[in-house]
């Protein structure tokens, strides 16, 4: 089971690494205002890999 989709940004002004899960509301917040968050990665969740 993958966890949540987790968008990573760097808070330009703390300059802290902050992490909000895809479509919450923190992570629209950021992305409206990107002055203040620097996207850093969107990062997607752990795909299993297949076996034999």
């Amino acid at each position: 089971m993958a966890g949540p989709i987790m968008n990573t940004y760097k808070n330009t002004v703390s300059g802290r690494d902050v992490s909000y899960e895809a479509g919450s509301r923190m992570d629209r917040k950021a992305a409206a205002n990107p002055k203040k968050f620097k996207k850093l990665t969107a990062a997607k969740p752990d795909k299993p890999e297949k076996s034999g």
